[in-house]
């Protein structure tokens, strides 16, 4: 009977293992975000607990947000994108994702853009974004335009399992 059992959990927890592993999350401070150029982010703060915000008087600001993949092959693109946002002061974030060849550079896949709204002044709000392709030895990014009083606090994905 021990036997018996022993097999028995054994591949219960094969089951539960595989089913379990199908994503691999990873999740940053908004602080890893990095203006565009000098001109599209004319003033941020990066606070002590890694939320980036956007000081900016007037314009939007443009930050990209590097992605590591946990293995250059794979082809299938990010299973999931999660970008929260704050407002402080009734602006707006708008977030898209990209896969680009890293042989080229050139843009292999664009998500469909997501945004915050300007109706969460005072809170943060998920956004959710995917992408659906990539290309071995590519890379990805997360692409965000932040309003006067609007920020980052965390952003994360979730990779496919591609052995």
């Amino acid at each position: 009977m021990k036997k018996v059992l022993g097999v028995v959990l054994v591949a219960a927890g094969a089951v539960l293992t595989t089913s379990a592993s199908a994503y691999d999350w990873k999740v940053m401070a908004g602080a890893a975000c990095l203006p565009t150029s000098p001109s599209s982010a004319p003033s941020y703060v990066k606070s002590s607990l890694g939320v980036l915000s956007s000081t900016a008087t007037f314009g939007t600001a443009t930050f990209v947000c590097p992605v590591i993949r946990d293995s250059v092959r794979g082809t299938s693109g990010l299973a999931d994108i999660h970008v929260t946002v704050t407002d402080t002061g009734g602006g707006q974030a708008a977030c898209n994702a990209t896969s680009a060849d890293g042989s080229t550079g050139n843009l292999v896949a664009t998500s469909l853009g997501a945004t915050s709204g300007t109706t969460f002044s005072g809170g943060a709000k998920l956004l959710n974004l995917s992408v659906s392709g990539s290309v071995d030895y590519g890379f990805y990014n997360i692409n965000c335009n932040l309003d006067p009083s609007t920020g980052i606090i965390t952003y994360g994905w979730a990779e496919f399992d591609e052995m």
